[in-house]
């Protein structure tokens, strides 16, 4: 179940780059216009950052595991570079205590529990870094590489491949037209599970702004979470409080299985 949150994490986090941005005139993809293809992709993500301030996204996720499924439901706050996820069992058995939150203030993650509070490790962030705007991953030439032209879901996509050294992802399928991150693939880098995530069902949001309101993961090749965006808005007002860690109250054990069972 650990190893599993960690792929919804990620998952939950990729939201933040995915933007469709419209149409675009391509021609074949070669290693020669992949510097145009990144210049015109940062051109539209800044067009739309400048005009979103902020966004609040509340997602719900099916987790697919030996002993049953359970469902659970996340609040994503996104302000400029920082984030804050909520995350909260609703099924088989509701959480009683506070939600699971993970905040990235600018400069750390944290993890906050009923039990305490956390920087991620290294290795936590590393695999979190799949939000990072797919075009930075491939900037550096000596780490990407065009393998070739594939179609998904009769999508043209251009697929590149990462080195596995850099990155938890090994490739990525980029819609030719709309510079939309279509699929992300990679090696779950303890017990090197193949693991892939699919977007799809994208929906507009605001002028020329699309986003997935699904997302699928699969291991080995099997589906094991299915994700579904419940509501999108952007421009909340969101304060900055929420991305301050250190305010955030916690528990010890003691008072969280007070909290969950009432006074004797």
């Amino acid at each position: 179940m650990q190893k599993l949150a960690r792929y919804i994490l990620i998952m939950i986090m990729a939201l933040v780059s995915l933007a469709r941005f419209g149409g675009l005139a391509t021609t074949n993809f070669s290693e020669e216009n992949i510097s145009f293809l990144i210049g015109e992709a940062r051109k539209r993500y800044t067009e739309w950052s400048r005009k979103v301030e902020d966004m609040v996204v509340l997602q719900e996720v099916n987790i697919s595991l030996a002993k049953g499924k359970v469902v659970s439901e996340s609040r994503v706050y996104k302000k400029r570079e920082k984030f804050r996820v909520e995350s909260r069992v609703l099924k088989p058995e509701p959480d009683k205590g506070r939600a699971t939150i993970t905040i990235f203030d600018g400069e750390d993650y944290w993890l906050i529990t009923s039990i305490g509070r956390r920087k991620l490790f290294p290795d936590e962030v590393k695999q979190i870094r799949i939000e990072a705007n797919w075009w930075e991953l491939i900037s550096d030439p000596d780490t990407a590489t065009v393998d070739k032209v594939e179609y998904v879901s009769g999508s043209k996509c251009y697929v590149i491949l990462l080195e596995e050294k850099q990155n938890p992802i090994q490739k990525i399928w980029i819609d030719s037209s709309a510079l939309t991150l279509i699929k992300a693939a990679g090696l779950e880098p303890r017990k090197k599970e193949e693991i892939l995530w699919c977007y799809s069902d994208f929906r507009q949001v605001g002028p020329r702004w699309w986003f997935p309101f699904k997302t699928e993961i699969y291991e080995n090749g099997q589906l094991i979470s299915t994700s579904f965006i419940k509501s999108f808005d952007v421009n909340q007002n969101v304060s900055d409080e929420l991305f301050n860690a250190s305010e955030e109250r916690w528990f010890n054990l003691k008072e969280v299985i007070r909290e969950i069972i009432g006074p004797k």
